[in-house]
């Protein structure tokens, strides 16, 4: 949504579904302004933001999304958060029992987590690009205490990190 902020309605959940929250506002706005007709509804439905809010669904279904525990303390991802309060800022959930971190960022740049966050010893890294639906992986690392993480391309992205034990599929796979 350019230009504009969170709307007020989806505020008031959590950031992950916030951000869930978010898209679907954009395409129900976009509705609005053309009138509520047939016609505006149904390029909002054959729009992008619509289709993209299955690859988010995917996303979130292909975890314990409702485990997932905002990282608001900076905890997780400690550097790389972008402008706090802007357009630009990360947001990072961890699960309540350490299997999983997701880290939405809208735009590229390098991103510090801190793996001793999670569970298990071998950590399974992904990047799920939100505007294809598709994940890459990005292969294990072990459990350091501090790991920097960079995406493998431009625009935004979501970082996945597993316990690489529980044998998780690709995030957004379905």
């Amino acid at each position: 949504m350019k230009g504009s902020t969170t709307p007020a309605p989806c505020k008031s959940v959590g950031r992950p579904i916030g951000l869930f929250c978010a898209a679907a506002w954009g395409t129900l706005s976009e509705t609005a302004r053309s009138g509520f007709s047939i016609r505006a509804g149904q390029k909002a439905i054959d729009g992008a933001v619509s289709k993209e809010m299955v690859y988010w669904k995917r996303l979130f279904t292909s975890r314990s999304w409702h485990l997932l525990v905002p990282d608001q303390r900076h905890e997780v991802v400690t550097e790389g958060l972008g402008e706090l309060r802007g357009l630009d800022t990360l947001m990072a959930a961890r699960t309540s029992h350490g299997a999983t971190v997701m880290a939405y960022m809208p735009t590229s740049r390098a991103t510090t987590v801190d793996l001793s966050k999670l569970s298990g010893r071998r950590r399974k890294v992904w990047w799920f690009n939100p505007r294809t639906g598709t994940s890459e992986a990005a292969g294990e690392v072990a459990a350091e205490p501090r790991k920097q993480f960079v995406p493998p391309a431009e625009g935004d992205r979501v970082l996945g990190i597993d316990d690489a034990a529980k044998g998780f599929r690709a995030p957004g796979g379905e």
